[in-house]
C-alpha cells in the first residue's frame, strides 16, 4: 500500500498550512524527533503519561510502537499529516531502534516538499537500524525514482529483493524505473514480474509497457 501512497500523494507541491523550509516554526510534535529540543516538565508528563497507557495495554515497547505505526501510516493514508508525525513521533519514543518510526518521518517530510537531503536524512537513518523493513528501500526508492536518480533508486529496490525476494512493490518500482527510462523491453518483463508477485501496478502500466513486446 504504501508505495501507490507515495506515488499518488507526492504529486501535492506543498501540503497546505505546511511552507516548505519551515520545519523549525512548527510545534515539536510534528518535526522529527520532536525537533531534537528538550521538552517542557509538562511535555515530559504527558509522555510518561502515553507510554503507561502503553504498558498499561500489557504490551512491549516494540509492540505498542508497532501499533502506533501502524495508526500512523492509516492516517497518512487518509491526507491528515498532522496526526501521522504526532504518532511516528510517539512510535519512535517507544522504540527508536525500529526503522519504522525513521521511514515515516521521510514520506511525511517529502509530501511538506521538504528539502531532498532532509527525506533521504531519516530514509537512511530508517535503514540503518536493528529492525527495519523492506519498505523502507521500496518508498526510497521510489524518492530517488522521482528525483531522477534512476541508478540509486535500482540499487535501492535490488536491495529490498536481496533482503526478501518476495518484497511487496519491489520489481514494480524497478518496473517504473526502466519505464522512466524508456527501457520498455526491461520495463516490461519487470512489469510481469511484479504482477506474478502480486505487486501494486498502476492502471494499464504492464499494458502501455508490454504493447509490442513478445
Amino acid at each position: 500500500m504504501r508505495l501507490r501512497l507515495l506515488r499518488l500523494l507526492l504529486i501535492l507541491t506543498c501540503v497546505p498550512g505546511v511552507p516548505p523550509g519551515r520545519a523549525a516554526d512548527l510545534p515539536i510534535n510534528q518535526q522529527p524527533l520532536y525537533g531534537g529540543v528538550e521538552k517542557t516538565e509538562k511535555q515530559k508528563q504527558a509522555d510518561a503519561k502515553f507510554i503507561a497507557s502503553i504498558e498499561a495495554l500489557g504490551v512491549t515497547h516494540e509492540e505498542g510502537a508497532r501499533r502506533v505505526v501502524l495508526n500512523a501510516w492509516r492516517y497518512l493514508a487518509s491526507g491528515n499529516l498532522v496526526a501521522a508525525m504526532t504518532r511516528f513521533n510517539q512510535a519512535w519514543m517507544l522504540d527508536p531502534q525500529s526503522g519504522e518510526p525513521y521511514h515515516g518521518f521521510a514520506v511525511v517530510l517529502a509530501m511538506r516538499n521538504a528539502p531532498a537531503a532532509e527525506v533521504e536524512r531519516y530514509f537512511q537513518m530508517a535503514l540503518a537500524q536493528p529492525r527495519d523493513t523492506v519498505s523502507s528501500h521500496v518508498d526510497y526508492a521510489r524518492y530517488l525514482d522521482m528525483q531522477h536518480r534512476y541508478q540509486e533508486s535500482l540499487a535501492q529496490s535490488r536491495e529490498a529483493l536481496a533482503a526478501s525476494p518476495t518484497a511487496h512493490n519491489a520489481r514494480a518500482q524497478i518496473a517504473y524505473v526502466y519505464a522512466n527510462q524508456n527501457d520498455l523491453p526491461q520495463a516490461c518483463r519487470c512489469a510481469r514480474e511484479a504482477q506474478a508477485n502480486g505487486d501494486e501496478l498502476e492502471i494499464d502500466f504492464l499494458a502501455s509497457v508490454c504493447s509490442g513486446q513478445p
